[in-house]
C-alpha cells in the first residue's frame, strides 16, 4: 500500500480507489460521447437560468441574437409613411422616381433599367421594426464591408456590393413592414404569458394546473418566432451567394479569395472553441483519474467543471425544472467526492501517483 501521509484500512483503500475509477469513468464516457457526429454544447447552454445565465448564454448565441432581440417590443407608434424612401437611379429617396418619357431610363448598378419603385421601404437603422431587424441589418452591412475588403476587388465590384446590400436591406424592410400585425401578436403573446408565470408563482391557483398552461403557452411563444428565422436564413444565403456571384472566375481561384470568403461569410464561433474545451477537458479529467495521475489537480479540475454545470440551472433558480433539480443533486454529491479524492491524494492508492510520487519512508520511533 502506497504510502502517502494518511493510514487507512484496507477496505477503506479499496473504497477510495472504487470512487475514483467511477467518476474516473463518468467523465471519460461522457469525453467520448462528444465526439459523436452534430454534439454541441450550444442547447444546453442557451437553456441556462438563474443569475448566470446571459453569461452562458452570450457564449452560444443564435444568429442575430434572435432569441434574446426577437422579444423586443416594436415601438407602440410610428409615422411609417413618413420615413418611407424609394429607390431610385440617385440612390435613396423621398419621393418615387419618375422615368422621364421619350428618354431612356437611366441604369442601375447591376445593369437594370431603372423602373419606379412604388412601395419604398424605411432604411435601417430605424426603431420601426424593433432591435432585431437592426442587428439582421447591420450584420449584413458588417459582411459586406468585410466582402469588399478581397484585395483584387475592382471599384465597380464595390460599388455592385453597396448596391447588392441597399437592396438585401430593402427587402428585409419590407419582410418585417409586411409582418407589423402578426409581430405585433406575438408581442401581446408574450406578454400573457409573463401574466401566467406571474399568476403561477403567486400561488393564488392550482399549482399543477398553472404549470401545465404555463408550459404550452412557452412552447407555443417559442415556435412562434422559428418560421421567421428561416426565411431570413434563406434570404441571407440568397444575398451571400449574390455577393459571390460578383467574383471573375480567376478571382474565385485564388486560395486567398476562398479563405476570405469561407470567413466574411461563415466565421468561426465561440461555441466551437467552448466544444473543443470541454471535450478534451472531460476526457482529460476521466483519464488521469482512472490512471490515478496528477489526480489532485484532475479532480480539482473536475470538481470545478461540475460546479460550473451546476451554475447554469442553479436549483434555487426560477423556473429551474424538478428533473434538473434531482440531477443537480446527483452533480454535488460527485463535486463534493472530487474535493474528497483531491484532499486525500486519492492516486497514491493503487495509482501512478504513488510510483511517481511515493515518499520516503519515515523513521519509526525508538
Amino acid at each position: 500500500m502506497a504510502n502517502n501521509g494518511y493510514r487507512v484500512g484496507a477496505w477503506a483503500a479499496v473504497s477510495i480507489v472504487a470512487l475514483r475509477l467511477i467518476i474516473g469513468w463518468h467523465f471519460l464516457s461522457a469525453g467520448l460521447e462528444k465526439f459523436e457526429p452534430g454534439w454541441t454544447s450550444a442547447g444546453f447552454l442557451r437553456s441556462a437560468n438563474g443569475p448566470l445565465e446571459d453569461f452562458y448564454k452570450s457564449m452560444a448565441p443564435l444568429p442575430h441574437e434572435w432569441d434574446q432581440l426577437v422579444v423586443e417590443e416594436w415601438p407602440g407608434e410610428f409615422e411609417y409613411e413618413k420615413d418611407r424612401r424609394y429607390v431610385g437611379p440617385d440612390g435613396l429617396q423621398e419621393e418615387p422616381y419618375e422615368p422621364t418619357r421619350g428618354e431612356e431610363p437611366p441604369k442601375m448598378p447591376d445593369g437594370s433599367k431603372a423602373v419606379k419603385d412604388t412601395t419604398g421601404h424605411i432604411p435601417f437603422p430605424t426603431k420601426a421594426y424593433g432591435p432585431w431587424a437592426n442587428r439582421i441589418a447591420q450584420d449584413w452591412t458588417d459582411t459586406t464591408e468585410e466582402f469588399k475588403k478581397i484585395g483584387s476587388m475592382t471599384d465597380e465590384q464595390i460599388e455592385l456590393a453597396d448596391y447588392y446590400l441597399q437592396r438585401q436591406l430593402e427587402r428585409l424592410s419590407n419582410y418585417f413592414d409586411s409582418r407589423r400585425a402578426i409581430m405585433a401578436e406575438y408581442h401581446h403573446e408574450l406578454d400573457r404569458l409573463r401574466e401566467m408565470v406571474e399568476e403561477s408563482n403567486s400561488g393564488k391557483t392550482e399549482l399543477g394546473y398553472m404549470e401545465d398552461r404555463v408550459q404550452k403557452k412557452e412552447a407555443e411563444v417559442e415556435t412562434t418566432p422559428r418560421k421567421w428565422v428561416a426565411d431570413l436564413a434563406a434570404e441571407q444565403a440568397i444575398f451571400y451567394e449574390q455577393l459571390q456571384s460578383m467574383l471573375t472566375e480567376d478571382q474565385l481561384k485564388s486560395n486567398t479569395t476562398q479563405q476570405k470568403l469561407e470567413a466574411t461569410f461563415y466565421p468561426p464561433q465561440k461555441i466551437e472553441t467552448i466544444d473543443t474545451v470541454v471535450t478534451w477537458l472531460t476526457l482529460g479529467v476521466g483519464v488521469l483519474l482512472i490512471l490515478g495521475l496528477f489526480t489532485r489537480l484532475a479532480a480539482i479540475v473536475g470538481a470545478g467543471f461540475l460546479l460550473s454545470i451546476i451554475s447554469t440551472q442553479p436549483p434555487w433558480a426560477e423556473g429551474v425544472l424538478p428533473t434538473i433539480k434531482l440531477l443537480t443533486a446527483y452533480q454535488g454529491i460527485e463535486f463534493v467526492a472530487l474535493l474528497v479524492l483531491a484532499a486525500i491524494g486519492a492516486g497514491t492508492w493503487a495509482g501512478l501517483d504513488g510510483l511517481l510520487f511515493r515518499r520516503e519512508e519515515e523513521p519509526k520511533p525508538a
